[in-house]
């Protein structure tokens, strides 16, 4: 006798009801295991009925703590759905801006291209499907950021850490926009296929190991152990560190971003407080811990583990800066960065702490 095939629906239906941990609690376990059902499934019907169910499993999660890992779910799902059935993934990232194509009149695509232009960017190169996009040679997709104008790019080393923070960024003398390149002076032109569709990624997470996770998790302590009360904050300087992977002056490794000299108080041999690298010392055995020191350190370890799983989400605004001044008056290395024009304060302070983030050119 032939057996009946079951239907996709119920198939899907029938895996979701398996998965082990169910409830508010397991919420995120399922989403993730049904979001991997759907990537295994291929592009038929059957994916769609797992993105049903890994919606639902979303919908259970708390989005006053868990907007992050919401956040990134969502993005996973838009990909894996994408438009028109289109799964091909365009690589976007966070801050990057898509126009849809009912919103690029003539005027628009016109001033896009010459800001482009400004910044010696061929205009076209910015377009979907056109054939002077980057290519990442790892996927055969396009990719837009390839660093040649990412404003990061030509930030200053910075003066991160209290007020006894000692190294200003650096003046940079390349403010200005490169020379107009002899392209085209017309505005975008759309790809001669008319290809429109794009995908985009949820934010990208940190990848860190466990033991760049618990330096992380050091960093916060040491820099804010008497402010670990202070809601958002321990979030915060995490964020600020996490900002500066990829970026040239610090580079990717968590661990050269910490233990960079004069980078956070307490931290290396030049550390600028002593009783701030008493505590880093303290963190290395956090058993040994107790009291107010104790509590503090559990903050920094729940705020490092939940940026980095997504339960956490960067609240400064991009800053990759911060210091503890007095009255609202932030650390004179600070600013100095402010005054040079170089970097502009990313979201009001938390107490007595100031955000800054690397201006963006004009």
């Amino acid at each position: 006798m032939t057996k009946t095939p079951r239907r996709d629906h119920l198939l899907a239906e029938e895996i979701a009801r398996s998965l082990p941990s169910g409830g508010r609690k397991g919420a995120a376990a399922d989403a993730k295991a049904l979001l991997q059902r759907a990537r295994d499934a291929g592009g038929g019907s059957l994916r769609f009925h797992f993105l049903s169910r890994a919606q639902q499993a979303i919908a259970k999660l708390d989005p006053a703590r868990q907007q992050g890992l919401i956040q990134r779910l969502q993005g996973e799902i838009l990909a894996l759905q994408g438009r028109g059935g289109d799964t091909k993934i365009a690589h976007l990232t966070p801050g990057e801006v898509v126009i849809p194509k009912r919103l690029q009149t003539p005027e628009f695509m016109r001033d896009v291209a010459e800001l482009a232009r400004a910044y010696g960017i061929d205009p076209a190169s910015l377009v979907i499907g056109d054939p002077r996009n980057a290519i990442n040679p790892h996927t055969g997709q396009p990719e837009f950021d390839d660093g040649s104008y990412d404003d990061a790019a030509s930030d200053g080393s910075d003066s991160a850490g209290d007020s006894g923070a000692t190294d200003a960024a650096p003046s940079d003398s390349s403010s200005q926009p490169p020379l107009a390149s002899s392209q085209n002076s017309g505005p975008i032109q759309p790809p001669q296929d008319g290809m429109e569709t794009v995908t985009v990624t949820g934010q990208r997470l940190p990848q860190l190991s466990p033991a760049d996770q618990e330096l992380l998790a050091r960093m916060i302590f040491t820099e804010g152990d008497q402010d670990y009360k202070t809601p958002g904050l321990f979030q915060a300087l995490g964020s600020a560190a996490l900002n500066r992977q990829g970026l040239p002056q610090y580079g990717n490794s968590m661990s050269h971003i910490i233990n960079q000299p004069r980078q956070f108080q307490g931290v290396g041999l030049l550390a600028s407080d002593p009783n701030k690298q008493s505590l880093w010392q303290l963190s290395a055995n956090p058993d040994q811990l107790t009291g107010p020191n104790k509590a503090a350190f559990a903050t920094a370890r729940a705020a490092a583990s939940g940026l980095v799983d997504g339960g956490l989400s960067d609240n400064t605004g991009g800053a990759t800066l911060f210091g503890s001044g007095q009255n609202g008056i932030m650390p004179d290395p600070m600013q100095k960065d402010v005054d040079s024009g170089a970097y502009e304060k990313s979201r009001d302070d938390i107490g007595n702490w100031a955000f800054l983030r690397p201006r963006k050119r004009p």
